[in-house]
């Protein structure tokens, strides 16, 4: 499957690139392009290897989807871009899972167990300690190297919450998914990661 990457301190050498970039705030984005797509990673903060790579799989996402599309299909509406990106996320999210070991789909449940039971909103001083004990968990499971890992983590982490909801009180994988696609467009016009 042919496809360029092109880091964000490479911009100089591409210079349309960096005049597109300016308008589009992500830390990795694709560009459908011909006669191949552009896959765009920024390092603008820097990031392990393991989070970069998180970064180019999910991406990688997209160039399957892109490339399983006939070559004279029609553009994809909103909802198909969101649902793509769904897929893209949770797939992010099961290797969340996998790297997370026990510690973190535990605490996936017990967020979920935790939600479904208390309808009430949380005080204050129930959600800061909330935070400090998802933050101790990530801080001991995933040691996110700075500010933009742990803002991804959270992003990451209440998307799967969410999709698990959905999926649990979903009697149709159809609805689900459109429910799923509705949710992220929300968020995203939203600009919500935490």
């Amino acid at each position: 499957v042919p496809l360029l990457i092109v880091e964000g301190n490479e911009f100089d050498e591409f210079p349309n690139l960096k005049e597109m970039d300016a308008k589009i705030n992500g830390v990795g984005y694709l560009i459908q392009g011909k006669p191949f797509p552009l896959m765009i990673v920024k390092n603008k903060e820097k990031t392990s290897k393991t989070w970069k790579a998180i970064l180019i799989l999910h991406e990688g996402m997209h160039v399957k989807q892109y490339y399983s599309l006939p070559s004279n299909a029609p553009p994809q509406t909103a909802k198909e871009i969101a649902l793509d990106e769904v897929r893209a996320y949770e797939f992010e999210e099961r290797l969340l899972d996998k790297l997370g070991g026990k510690k973190y789909t535990s605490l996936v449940i017990r967020q979920i167990t935790r939600f479904e039971r208390n309808k009430a909103p949380m005080s204050k001083k129930e959600l800061d300690d909330e935070e400090r004990k998802i933050n101790a968990v990530f801080d001991d499971v995933f040691k996110p190297s700075g500010d933009l890992e742990r803002r991804y983590l959270w992003y990451e982490f209440n998307l799967e919450l969410i999709f698990r909801y959905i999926d649990s009180h979903s009697p149709d994988k159809k609805i689900a998914d459109s429910v799923k696609a509705t949710v992220y467009l929300d968020l995203h016009r939203s600009g919500a990661t935490k």
